[in-house]
């Protein structure tokens, strides 16, 4: 079940996941219509999504399609999901919350948090996390309840050995092309991507460091996605791209990629996809990032807002184009062990393992 059709991480993995679990009689219920599902048309899941965009519309489908079905296991895929249908699932089905994001004030509202205590835990049976970090935040909540640790389908296959075709002797030469890839959201840190482009242009002497941002203000964020625009427009090394579909071909555009969230990030899907291209992927310690990136080996770590450390390390890898070699070879490999086949096989473990324990 999913409360929006937004393009944001949840959805997309979700889309990722429903277009090739092998679990039977799959419906989605949407209370958004959207691109994001339609890769699933031809699919074997049957899409449940309100006749239009009324709030009467979508609650009746939402009530319908909880209490009208014959639905034995609701899979929730976001903390608003969770909390419709904490309230309007019938006791005899297991409902399973999906955690996304870590359950603390430094992660959602408190209103949101404070709902989620009173009113969600208390009904949901079971959670699947995308990462150790969001587990034991939900254990804080409510100890003891069954879970499963299952990183979300990030959209990649089962990774290649990189190709040496790349000459990376031009890392010398006139240009490092970095991405920003992500939501425009100011705990996501875009601003802190953009001075660590200006310091470093200001301390290089033979090299252009240039950034582009692929991402949208998805979720009511329009104000600071107007003070990034005027952070970009005073900047010549930065362009904002909006929002992109097709991310495995964008990646193959650059050498590093930003990750600037300001708190711990849950798990981090952009990270992943970093590395399985063989970028140089730079991001915040905290939460999932640390979990994905072995610090110095397969990625670079840093403390969440530090522009002026950023830039250090930036500068420090990409002043020894061997070791980017070996640093983007070695973010290929690891990112093999988050291929969409693997994750996607170990999701549909979990909600079985988790209904049979349930039902225990």
């Amino acid at each position: 079940m999913s409360h929006t059709a937004s393009p944001g991480g949840a959805e997309l993995a979700l889309s990722r996941y429903l277009l090739r679990s092998e679990l039977r009689n799959k419906k989605l219920l949407t209370l958004e219509s959207g691109s994001t599902w339609s890769g699933l048309n031809d699919s074997d899941v049957e899409i449940m999504a309100p006749l239009d965009a009324s709030i009467w519309s979508r609650v009746r489908l939402l009530v319908q399609a909880l209490r009208g079905e014959s639905c034995q296991v609701v899979v929730a895929n976001s903390m608003r999901a969770a909390l419709y249908s904490a309230i309007c699932c019938p006791r005899s089905s297991i409902l399973i919350y999906w955690v996304r994001d870590g359950l603390s004030e430094s992660s959602v509202s408190r209103v949101g948090l404070l709902l989620t205590k009173l009113i969600t835990m208390r009904r949901v049976d079971a959670c699947i996390a995308n990462s150790q970090w969001t587990a034991r935040s939900v254990h804080a909540v409510k100890p003891g309840i069954p879970m499963r640790v299952v990183p979300s389908p990030c959209g990649i296959e089962a990774s290649f050995p990189l190709s040496d075709e790349m000459e990376w002797d031009r890392f010398r030469s006139a240009e490092v092309r970095i991405l920003f890839l992500g939501r425009i959201s100011h705990w996501k840190g875009v601003h802190v991507a953009i001075e660590t482009v200006k310091i470093l242009n200001e301390a290089a002497s033979d090299c252009v460091y240039s950034l582009d941002i692929a991402g949208a203000a998805l979720f009511g964020e329009d104000e600071y996605f107007a003070a990034i625009q005027e952070l970009v427009a005073g900047n010549d090394n930065v362009r904002l791209l909006g929002h992109v579909d097709q991310v495995a071909e964008l990646l193959r555009g650059y050498d590093a990629l930003f990750h600037c969230s300001l708190i711990p990030e849950p798990f981090g899907q952009v990270i992943v996809q970093g590395m399985s291209a063989g970028l140089a992927v730079f991001a915040t310690r905290g939460g999932g990032p640390d979990e994905i990136i072995n610090d110095g080996v397969d990625g670079v770590l840093v403390q969440a807002g530090d522009s002026a450390a950023l830039a250090e390390r930036v500068l420090e890898l990409f002043s020894r184009p061997d070791r980017v070699r070996v640093l983007r070879h070695a973010a290929n490999r690891s990112a093999g062990r988050y291929s969409d086949e693997v994750a996607v096989r170990e999701i549909d473990s979990a909600v079985r393992e988790l209904v049979h324990q349930v039902n225990v």
